[in-house]
């Protein structure tokens, strides 16, 4: 009970802190991968590993962030959005990991995270057993 009251309480002080996610609600559910340095192997892996599906994160309608301690960038190309903040690696990674994965649904909230590389498959997967998903395969 406790863990989830932490992930809520963290969800809605990101999704309230941040003008970026405010716009993605609703719309899009987001991938953010929190790393201690862009050169990290394991986020090196897990970018290039997410690369290899554009056409499975757009039908999931998937964006992702990268998050380093001192920026973050929008979207999976190099150089896509470059942002300085320092406050916005802490928000997501109080733990300061050195590489962590949190998915976002539809409503803004964390939905699952991971501590390790994780098959985009394996994402895909979880997010098509979600409600919204299965109603957006339906329709």
């Amino acid at each position: 009970m406790r863990k989830f009251l932490y992930f809520c309480f963290l969800g809605f002080y990101a999704m309230s802190w941040s003008q970026d996610f405010k716009e993605h609600q609703w719309k899009n559910r987001i991938i953010i991968i929190c790393t201690d340095s862009f050169s990290n192997p394991e986020f090196q892996k897990q970018k290039s590993e997410l690369n290899k599906y554009p056409n499975e994160l757009k039908d999931r309608k998937l964006i992702v962030y990268k998050v380093t301690p001192d920026n973050y960038r929008f979207g999976l190309g190099s150089t896509i959005s470059l942002r300085t903040d320092k406050q916005f690696f802490d928000t997501f990674n109080n733990e300061k990991s050195q590489f962590k994965i949190i998915l976002i649904g539809l409503d803004g909230s964390i939905k699952m995270t991971w501590e390790n590389f994780i098959a985009p498959t394996d994402i895909f997967a979880l997010i098509d057993q979600m409600p919204m998903r299965k109603n957006e395969i339906k329709n």
